[in-house]
Formats: C-alpha cells, structure tokens, sequence
C-alpha cells in the first residue's frame, strides 16, 4: 500500500494570471502484479481570468474518486489503462464524470540517485459527463519525467486540450 499528494498551480501566462489551483491525495493498493486500486480525494478551485486569483471564485469543487490502473511493462516500455469514477462536488452542483486514460511509458535511462528511471510518458485521456451523456473534454499530453530525490519528481509537460462546449 502506498500514499500520495500532489498539488498542482495553473497560470495562462507565463508566471503571471494564476487562476487555478489543485491539492489531492490517496491511497494505492497493489492487488496484482498488473493491477493497483487507487482511492482519492482533493479540492479543485477556478478563479476568475484577467489576474493572479481574482475573486470571486468561478468554481469550488472536492472531488472523491476511485480508480483502476491496468499496466503491461514491455522491456523499456509500460502501456497503462486506467478508468476512474470522479464524484465532483462543486459550487455549481453535483457532477459525476468518468474518465479513461491510456498511458505510454518510455524508459529513457536511469537515474544516478535512486532507481527511478527517466520517463517520457504519452497520456491521451477522455473525460464522460454524465449529465446528457456527453463527451466533456479530450487531454493528450507529453511529459518527461524524472526524479532528482528519492520522493520529488520534476515534471515538464506540454499539454493539449480538446474541450468540447
């Protein structure tokens, strides 16, 4: 069994018009050698843009979800499928979305510190409204990942957004 945090900020530019902000965490539970069970549970906040966190506030959300990660290492690769349920709890009402995402792992090489290997990761996900039962959003992204201490890996991603209105 293992714990996480993460926490995350958002700015449209750069460094400057923060508008968003993440904290989450949970529990993973390794219940095969292909399978980990994931529950978790963090808070979600949207500001309004044209400034650094302008009030009010154009959303307040706590999310709980449980997840289902399936991955498949391949020598230097691991191809990752994971489907979580989110049960969103917003300013705005209740929401519940689904999500599915597949993963691509690239091994690059490993690091001198520990273990952890260099990763460059493709991630396309797809995000079910359950109201109407429509396509919300599309995320695919890159990210090269790697850890310079033992606990804090150093993420550089380049994200695109296919959000449907």
């Amino acid at each position: 069994m293992k714990y996480f945090w993460r926490s995350a900020i958002t700015f449209i530019k750069i460094y400057s018009n923060f508008h968003y902000y993440e904290y989450k965490g949970g529990i993973n539970y390794k219940v095969h050698k292909n399978v980990n069970l994931t529950l978790g549970a963090g808070s979600n906040q949207t500001y309004k843009e044209g400034g650094d966190f302008v009030l009010p506030k154009n959303n307040d959300e706590f999310r709980i979800w449980p997840q289902v990660i399936l991955f498949q290492p391949i020598g230097k690769l691991k191809i990752e499928q994971r489907y979580r349920a989110e049960f969103r709890f917003t300013s705005n009402g209740y929401a519940t979305v689904f999500v599915t995402g597949s993963m691509l792992l690239i091994l690059l090489e490993k690091n001198e510190i520990n273990s952890n290997p260099f990763k460059l990761v493709q991630v396309m996900k797809y995000f079910l409204r359950t109201k109407n039962l429509i396509l919300k959003e599309i995320e695919c992204y890159l990210r090269l990942t790697t850890n310079h201490q033992k606990q804090q890996p150093c993420k550089l991603a380049i994200y695109i957004n296919l959000t449907t209105k």
